[in-house]
C-alpha cells in the first residue's frame, strides 16, 4: 500500500513537472476582419484619401496576411462615383478587394473589381442610372486584403492611384445625362502612408 502510494505521488508530480515545462505557444497578429469598416474619425477641409492597415504602427511581418483600408474624408454628398487603380509596391501581394457596401449603397450601385497583374487594385464603384446620389461625407471605400512577401518599406501616395475616377452630380439630381457629370474639384488630397515590411513574425 505505501509502495503504491509513493508511484503514484511520483507519477502526479512528474505530470505537474511536464505541464510546467511546456513550451508557450506563439501566435501571430489576428487576420483581418474582411467585415470590420471601422475608421479613425477625422475632420477635412477639403475632400482628402488616406490609407490605414490594421497593425500597429503600420508594421507587418513576412507571411502575415494584413488590410490596407482606403478611406474618404469630407466628399460631397452629390459624390455618385469613386475608384480608380490602387497600385501596391513591391514586398506585399494583393490578395482580395473587399468593397464596403455601405459607403455608396450596394443596393443603388455597380461595382467592378479586378486585381491586375501588375500588383494593381482596379476598383470603380457608381451610382446606377435613374438614382439620385446621396454618398456619405467620409468613410472606407474599400480595403485591400494583401501578404507581405519580402522585407521592405512601401509609401502609398498620390503615385499609387492611378486613373483616380471622382465625378459628381447636382445635388438631389439623378444621374444619367453629362450635364450633370462632372469630375470631383478640387482633386481629392491624398495622405501618405508608410508601411514596414519586417523579418518574419517569431512570437508575441
Amino acid at each position: 500500500m505505501y509502495r503504491g502510494t509513493m508511484l503514484l505521488m511520483s507519477f502526479l508530480l512528474l505530470a505537474t513537472v511536464n505541464l510546467s515545462c511546456k513550451e508557450p505557444e506563439i501566435t501571430g497578429p489576428p487576420s483581418p476582419d474582411e467585415g470590420d469598416f471601422s475608421y479613425p474619425q477625422l475632420s477635412f477641409d477639403l475632400p482628402t484619401i488616406t490609407f490605414t492597415t490594421n497593425r500597429s504602427h503600420n508594421v507587418v511581418y513576412v507571411g502575415e496576411t494584413f488590410e490596407i483600408k482606403v478611406i474618404l474624408y469630407s466628399m460631397p454628398d452629390s459624390l455618385f462615383a469613386a475608384g480608380g487603380d490602387f497600385i501596391i509596391p513591391e514586398g506585399v501581394e494583393i490578395m482580395k478587394i473587399v468593397p464596403n457596401p455601405d459607403y455608396i449603397s450596394s443596393g443603388l450601385a455597380t461595382v467592378n473589381l479586378a486585381i491586375l497583374v501588375d500588383n494593381t487594385a482596379s476598383f470603380v464603384v457608381t451610382y446606377k442610372a435613374g438614382h439620385s446620389p446621396s454618398t456619405s461625407a467620409s468613410g472606407v471605400l474599400l480595403k485591400l486584403i494583401c501578404k507581405a512577401i519580402s522585407p521592405s518599406e512601401i509609401t502609398l501616395g498620390t503615385s499609387n492611384i492611378a486613373n483616380p475616377l471622382f465625378r459628381v452630380t447636382d445635388s438631389g439630381t439623378p444621374i444619367g445625362s453629362e450635364s450633370n457629370n462632372e469630375e470631383l474639384s478640387p482633386t481629392p488630397v491624398v495622405l501618405p502612408l508608410i508601411i514596414n515590411v519586417s523579418d518574419e513574425f517569431v512570437g508575441g
